[in-house]
């Protein structure tokens, strides 16, 4: 019995920790109730939520409308605003305690930045004029960092695995347009925060490990 109550332990105690870990690693900037309020008006308003029974309707219309852009640039526009519109379907999802819908948008969220990503690449590839994109894409990010944090602060740990996703997707589309307006990147935390963690040195090994070496890396005998 003693037995199997230190392994309940221990298993209850590894998840735990992995449950810090992963929460430990979103670091959206704080923002306030003005703040995410005017971040949610500026987000191109949403008709319906997911649990509405007329929501496929906006998923047709989204699908016709996207079909008719007449280029990649704007393709990357027309995705870019969808994908606000995830963000804001998760912020009011949460409102009404529907995490299980939530997840399932922030994870659209992710899929959508991921189509900006695309076309945006494919337009510049194809020497279209990407200027006024980038800064409507730039004013338009920082205010789902807002709402990222909106959401964070809200859910708990209800979407943390899909959270830690859409940051990176976040991060990775800042960064693509950095390319085009270089220092762009600097306007936001979430991002200058993701580079400081990745120039953390790596743990020198300890004594131990370094002396447990392979059959092809184990020192030469050398003979006088």
């Amino acid at each position: 019995k003693n037995f199997s109550g230190f392994c309940l332990s221990l298993l209850l105690g590894f998840f735990l920790t992995v449950g810090n870990v992963i929460g430990s690693d979103l670091k959206f900037p704080s923002a306030t109730e003005g703040q995410i309020s005017e971040a949610l008006q500026k987000t191109v308003p949403i008709r319906f939520v997911p649990t509405s029974p007329f929501y496929y309707l906006i998923t047709v219309k989204e699908i016709v409308n996207r079909a008719f852009q007449p280029s990649s640039e704007k393709r990357a526009e027309f995705d870019f605003i969808v994908s606000g519109k995830r963000l804001k379907e998760v912020y009011y999802l949460i409102e009404r305690g529907n995490l299980k819908n939530a997840n399932k948008s922030l994870a659209r969220y992710r899929e959508k930045l991921r189509d900006v990503r695309n076309q945006y690449e494919k337009a510049r590839s194809q020497n279209q004029d990407v200027v006024s994109l980038t800064n409507f894409m730039a004013e338009g990010l920082k205010n789902h960092e807002i709402l990222l944090y909106a959401i964070f602060e809200k859910s708990g740990s209800g979407l943390e695995v899909n959270l830690n996703v859409a940051e990176t997707g976040f991060v990775e589309t800042v960064m693509l347009i950095n390319n085009v307006m270089p220092g762009v990147k600097d306007r936001f935390k979430t991002v200058t925060d993701a580079e400081v963690k990745e120039i953390q040195p790596s743990p020198s090994p300890t004594p131990e490990a370094s002396q447990e070496a392979t059959p092809s890396s184990r020192p030469r005998r050398i003979i006088f």
